[in-house]
């Protein structure tokens, strides 16, 4: 059992996903995460998205119009990105990068799985589980109904 004190970082960006771009919320996430290292922007279906990576920490957030609508947390480094550099406080009683059973164990059903990625309902955002050989190596807060 996880103590109620325990950190809960997830939490964070479970709250900031869905907020307006530099509402409070974002703000908590870009202390969490550090400044952007990169920030690029696009246009797509006519709508403007922009994206803040922060290679340090593992953390990409993507907006379409101003709104955060996901939230990539890598858990483990790739050549390009660091992995989340306080995995321990990311999500409490579960420890990551974790394998997809302990995962399910955790969070129950999927609402969506493929070989690569398990996909859970957690309020009104998605929490989706990225795999490489059963490990999970990437965590994406993803907003309901949001299209990436």
């Amino acid at each position: 059992m996880t103590s109620p004190d325990a950190p809960n970082e997830l939490a964070a960006f479970l709250d900031a996903v869905g907020q307006t771009m530099y509402s409070p919320e974002h703000l908590t996430v870009m202390a969490l995460a550090g400044p952007p290292s990169e920030s690029f922007e696009e246009e797509r279906d006519g709508a403007a998205w922009q994206y803040q990576v922060s290679e340090r920490s593992g953390v990409t957030l993507q907006f379409r119009e101003q709104v955060l609508v996901a939230a990539l947390i890598r858990l483990v480094a790739d050549d390009e990105d660091a992995a989340y550099p306080a995995l321990g406080a990311l999500v409490p009683g579960l420890t990551l990068p974790a394998s997809r059973a302990d995962i399910r164990a955790h969070y129950g059903a999927t609402r969506h799985e493929d070989p690569d990625m398990d996909l859970y309902l957690v309020g009104d955002h998605y929490l989706r589980f990225d795999f490489v050989d059963g490990q999970s190596v990437a965590l994406t807060v993803i907003l309901l109904g949001a299209t990436a």
